[in-house]
């Protein structure tokens, strides 16, 4: 083992290549004759086709075709994982390019070929989609509605699965339960952003019949096979090759719409066509993820055993089932529990469609959404039951002695998949962690902060002491230094208050919590008037001027023209009147980039617009003049 690689540092042989930047991205493969492709998407989130005019960008320069739904087959994108799959889960499949109906903002409707991408991308912006928008299914609560609109015709509603989970009996642990906490917790949607955006390149060679696609393929065989359906090719005439990609998170190399239709037009016109989306399209098109909502019970007896749970959940599939299947919907079941010894849960979790952007897999899924809701849950109980959080996790996590350990699924539980702890100990990590994390010194630093802070004394106090007794706390008398007062009038400042509602303290201040005097109460009142007169005279001297609609001229009170901000601080002088303008329009605009004639000003600031009056013909005013 001594000239193994086990425990030993390589040098890394890509590391050159990414350095210098001789790595082959997909953006860099150039081919003899390639094409662009720009994908046409929905404006709206869900509509109804009514007709697709290609004939104007048809004309556009550097044009060689456009294609819509009508000139592909009916094409279904796959699920690749069997355990994953639903007969409502595949009436819900994209197919490449919309058919009728859009389900989601950014969903594919037409495509553009042409000789360069720009081309590509002014052709784009002439198809006009004539579309008949319908109110869309956005929220989740409502899509699993009985009364909802239909995402998918096919489909009898939005609820494409409903998984559930029995372990134990969870009503007779919740009748015997000395605490139960109950919340409604919610994952929202999230999205990968990573450095480089999908791409792809597709060659057909006619002369040996083989089809190469160039791209991120984190699923290769899939990919081919997926191809090989569509284009009508043998899978070894199908060449799925992978290059340096600019990171994945998971959303990467499943198959999307765009690799089916980019590898069709390379197959329909015999030559090179390739495809980078842009930030704003990856953001739409490309797999969500997490979006989430719990319906969560624990119970847990007083001397901090946790006894069970119930969570009744719903998973935001978005408006197709993409290849991953309903994977975002048996993860987080599955990691719901984690490594703590319950004596019974139950646990219900439907996967529903809305009108929103596909939903897949990142990041480590399934176990982020569940680690958030069961372990918020636990620091529920653990301050309901005044326990240490820390020491009621340690003390209901699973022995090593007791595992393998197993949650076998019970009575009234669907197709899944039991959840088994093979090996490990969780005890010995967790206690690790904390001395890592230096939990227990960072607890008792914070404890006695606070008590330090509740046995402060402060003059006038009035404590109880543990007789039952109130004893008041004297002070020793305020002597002034030289030159300073012991006390002031309230003199009021203009528009300033003296007394009222929530200014004068009475002798007995109810709004006092325990351990905190009347006299730090004013002063931290005090300080705040302080700041907001600091934050009044910054506003009037330096804060640009927000922006204002339709503002009326001082002179004939019009509104047809528009003012828009500077950022002048409105103390700074501004230049010399115009002798011909009059009076009340009285700065001349500074000098910018496209005006600017003579020596560099002091400092480059906007130029003040000079849009006239509709009655006078005259400027708007300047920062100062207001």
């Amino acid at each position: 083992m001594s000239n193994g690689l086990i425990g030993s540092s390589p040098v890394r042989r890509k590391n050159l290549d990414l350095l210098t930047g001789s790595a082959p991205y997909v953006g860099d493969i150039r081919l003899d004759g390639q094409l662009h492709a720009q994908v046409v998407r929905s404006s709206a989130a869900r509509g109804r086709i009514v007709g697709i005019d290609c004939a104007e960008a048809l004309r556009a320069p550097g044009v060689v075709t456009v294609i819509t739904a009508d000139d592909i087959d009916d094409i279904r994108i796959p699920i690749r994982l069997p355990f994953a799959e639903s007969p409502e889960a595949n009436l819900a499949l994209q197919p490449p390019l919309a058919d009728g109906v859009v389900r989601y903002a950014g969903e594919p409707v037409a495509v553009v070929v042409a000789t360069d991408p720009y081309a590509a991308s002014d052709a784009a912006e002439l198809v006009a989609v004539d579309l008949e928008v319908l109110e869309p299914v956005a929220d989740l609560a409502a899509a699993a509605l009985a009364s909802s609109p239909l995402v998918h015709e096919a489909c009898a509603n939005n609820t494409i699965k409903q998984l559930a989970y029995r372990y134990g009996d969870a009503d007779a642990v919740f009748d015997s339960a000395d605490v139960v906490v109950r919340r409604r917790l919610r994952v929202h949607r999230q999205a990968a952003a990573p450095l480089e955006t999908r791409g792809l390149i597709a060659d057909y060679d006619p002369s040996g019949g083989v089809l190469t696609v160039w791209g991120g393929a984190k699923v290769k065989h899939f990919t081919r096979n997926l191809l090989s359906q569509v284009t009508g090719l043998d899978p070894d005439r199908v060449r799925v090759v992978e290059v340096e990609v600019g990171g994945g998170f998971g959303t990467r190399g499943e198959p999307y719409p765009e690799d089916v239709l980019v590898a069709l037009l390379a197959l329909r016109l015999e030559r090179p066509v390739g495809w980078c989306e842009s930030r704003r399209e990856h953001m739409v098109a490309t797999n969500h993820a997490r979006e989430q909502q719990h319906d969560v019970e624990l119970a847990a007896s007083a001397d901090g055993r946790l006894l069970g749970f119930r969570v009744r959940g719903r998973c935001d599939h978005g408006a197709y089932v993409r290849t991953q299947g309903l994977l975002p919907a048996i993860l987080p079941m599955l990691h719901l529990p984690g490594p703590y010894r319950w004596e019974a849960f139950s646990m219900d979790v439907d996967a529903v469609l809305t009108n929103r952007t596909p939903v897949g897999t990142y990041r480590g899924p399934g176990m982020t959404e569940a680690t958030f809701v069961r372990e918020r849950m636990i620091d529920v109980a653990a301050a309901e039951l005044g326990i240490d959080p820390a020491d009621l996790r340690r003390r209901n996590l699973i022995p090593k002695d007791a595992l393998p350990f197993c949650f076998t699924p019970g009575p009234g539980s669907s197709e899944v998949l039991p959840i088994t702890y093979r090996s490990g100990d969780f005890i010995r990590a967790f206690d690790e962690l904390l001395a890592a994390a230096q939990y227990h010194e960072l607890r008792d630093a914070a404890a006695g902060d606070k008590q330090a802070s509740n046995d402060k004394p402060a003059p006038g106090d009035e404590k109880v002491g543990n007789d039952g007794k109130t004893a008041t706390t004297t002070s020793r008398p305020a002597t002034a230094r030289p030159g300073q007062q012991t006390s002031r009038p309230a003199t009021a400042r203009p528009g300033q208050q003296t007394s009222g509602p929530g200014l004068a303290l009475p002798p007995t201040s109810s709004s006092a919590r325990p351990g905190r005097s009347r006299r730090s109460i004013w002063c931290r009142r005090a300080a705040a008037r302080r700041c907001a007169a600091r934050w009044d005279r910054w506003a009037r001297e330096w804060r640009p001027p927000l922006r204002r609609s339709r503002p009326r001229c001082s002179a004939c009170r019009s509104t047809r023209w528009r003012w828009s901000s500077t950022t002048r601080p409105r103390s700074r002088p501004v230049s010399a009147p115009s002798p011909a303008a009059p009076p009340c329009w009285s700065a001349t605009p500074s000098p910018t980039r496209s005006n600017r004639s003579g020596p560099p000003q002091r400092r480059d600031w906007p130029a003040i617009p000079t849009r006239s009056c509709c009655a006078t013909g005259r400027r708007p005013p300047t920062g100062a003049e207001r």
